[in-house]
């Protein structure tokens, strides 16, 4: 039996004079702080296995109206992740006990589009939204086996760098508290190349906050 539990909250953090809400040659600046949090248990008659992420990322973003209702930008940033994973294997003969860890770090580069479906007048609006991410990660893992029997069986550490992209699609609804302030709930869905028991593959990700606009 499989279980993943995935905890996510982003809050939009935005600092900027502003002048008009969605018209060509406005701007969209400010950023997002977002902790995420995976857990994972799989068990079975002679197996066992969990695993318990959490995560860091901090977002600074940038965007411009290239056209009325039409939002291109793009979120530069930094990563953090920690896994720690344990497991139980049996054996015929043996008992044995897995332990280890997972810290990567990584920087982050994600272009995105976003698009008001509505006319700007409207108080309630409602985008659709897509970002294409590049990241690349730096990695430090340890781990161990113990035997029941013959006590320490294999021990290792190894550190490397790697590279991966993202795709996420989604969208939500805004709601203009005035011309210039919006709350906003949005919701993507994520295609990853990574796929491992501490990551899932794709996913859903929810973020709720504010978006501050400038103008000309």
């Amino acid at each position: 039996m499989k279980k993943i539990y995935v905890l996510f909250f982003a809050c939009f953090i935005t600092v900027v004079r502003v002048n008009a809400q969605l018209t060509r040659g406005s701007w969209l600046a400010g950023g997002t702080i977002s902790f995420g949090y995976i857990k994972v248990t799989a068990d079975n008659a002679s197996n066992y296995y969990q695993s318990k992420t959490t995560s860091l990322e901090v977002l600074p973003v940038g965007g411009y109206f290239v056209i009325n209702k039409l939002c291109a930008g793009v979120d530069v940033g930094y990563n953090y992740s920690h896994n720690n994973f344990n497991g139980l294997t049996h054996t015929t003969t043996d008992l044995l006990k897995q332990t280890g860890y997972d810290n990567t770090s990584g920087l982050v580069l994600s272009p995105f589009l976003r698009y008001y479906l509505l006319p700007a007048v409207k108080k309630v609006n409602v985008i659709i939204s897509g970002q294409y991410s590049y990241v690349y990660s730096f990695q430090h893992n340890q781990e161990q086996t113990v035997s029941s029997n013959f006590g320490i069986w294999s021990a290792s550490e190894y550190k490397f760098k790697s590279h991966y992209h993202e795709y996420a699609v989604g969208g939500g609804p805004v709601w203009f508290l005035n011309r210039v302030i919006a709350a906003e709930f949005i919701a993507l869905y994520t295609f990853t190349q990574k796929n491992n028991p501490a990551t899932g593959g794709n996913y859903w990700s929810v973020s709720a906050g504010l978006q501050i606009y400038l103008g000309k």
